[in-house]
């Protein structure tokens, strides 16, 4: 799966030029693109008081739940066929990155695993998270792994412990 686009979309919004990046996005997700439709997704749930750069109008959580649906089917069949980032974007899903549709940590574990194993260096960072605080073990061996994939490189997510 290319998520190129969708970074470069997300990239033009972080700089400010909305009006691009919400062009990219829908255009993204009119595609079948999964991650513009989760994007989309995500903005159907967003309050226009919070961030109005981002607000798509007319709060729908019946289109919302439609572009989830959509988007973790085409991840899934992605996922399928052996796509690593596919597979850890679905975690991203079911860890409700993306809205409440699908929240669950247990699938989103299953996932991140699969991931791995499968070649996304990514996923250690979000196992690593998921067990931060469960299972200090668990993401100590993770942690690791982060770190042997960026030795010297700081990690964002790591505590002062």
């Amino acid at each position: 799966m290319d998520a190129s686009e969708y970074s470069e979309a997300i990239a033009l919004e972080n700089s400010g030029k909305f009006a691009e990046a919400k062009r990219r996005l829908l255009r993204l997700a009119s595609q079948g693109h999964p991650l513009g439709l989760l994007e989309l997704s995500r903005r159907y749930l967003l309050d226009p008081m919070e961030e109005p750069h981002r607000y798509t109008p007319g709060f729908d959580l019946e289109k919302s739940r439609e572009l989830a649906d959509e988007a973790v089917q085409t991840l899934e069949e992605h996922s399928d066929c052996g796509d690593a980032e596919a597979m850890h974007h679905l975690a991203c899903v079911y860890l409700g990155h993306y809205g409440p549709w699908y929240h669950s940590p247990e699938t989103a574990e299953q996932w991140l695993l699969k991931s791995f194993r499968a070649g996304c260096r990514a996923a250690a960072n979000e196992l690593h998270r998921l067990y931060l605080g469960r299972d200090e073990n668990k993401s100590r061996y993770w942690f690791q792994k982060i770190e042997r994939r960026s030795p010297g490189r700081p990690f964002a997510g790591r505590r002062g412990d």
